[in-house]
């Protein structure tokens, strides 16, 4: 009979009993030292990639399907912080036949690149329809900023789906 409030004996299962003794001790400190290892990578990782040393995707956009020539492809993005560009990647995934494509990054209507040679370009033949532009020469982005793209130049033959991303510190 069990009376309310007080413990009374619980038979042990088959599985418990096997972990009496010695194999419950050794077990645990395994476990310890894993999680102690564990926590140590992750604390390490988090340093490593702290908001101070790390670039943060600030907008993409995308032009999707069939591309041409255009202003304020994708729309605006009215930036919430401020910023300096830390990387600008431009990604085209099915290329034309011949020529490049090249995008251009504008803060408030004005280009970013002054030099126009150094505005994000993927060339048709490029092998990962992927490249790292050069820094734009305006790098600095303040809140409110308004941050547009226009594709300035295309491919010959149809070339597909293009994105455009910021990076920003």
């Amino acid at each position: 009979m069990t009376i309310p409030g007080r413990y009374s004996k619980q038979p042990v299962d088959r599985v418990g009993s096997q972990y009496r003794g010695n194999l419950v001790g050794p077990i645990l400190t395994e476990m310890d030292r894993e999680l102690r290892r564990s926590r140590t990578s992750i604390d390490r990782l988090v340093q490593q990639s702290s908001p101070a040393t790390a670039p943060t995707v600030e907008h993409r956009w995308a032009a999707n399907g069939p591309f041409r020539v255009g202003a304020t492809v994708d729309g605006g993005y009215v930036s919430p912080t401020n910023f300096s560009v830390a990387a600008v990647r431009l990604h085209r995934r099915t290329p034309g036949s011949s020529g490049s494509t090249i995008v251009d990054l504008n803060k408030n209507g004005v280009t970013m690149y002054t030099t126009q040679a150094n505005r994000p370009t993927v060339d048709f033949s490029d092998p990962d329809n992927l490249v790292l532009a050069a820094q734009p020469d305006i790098a600095t982005v303040a809140v409110g900023d308004l941050l547009t793209i226009d594709i300035d130049q295309i491919e010959s033959g149809t070339p597909r789906d293009l994105a455009m991303m910021i990076e920003g510190m």
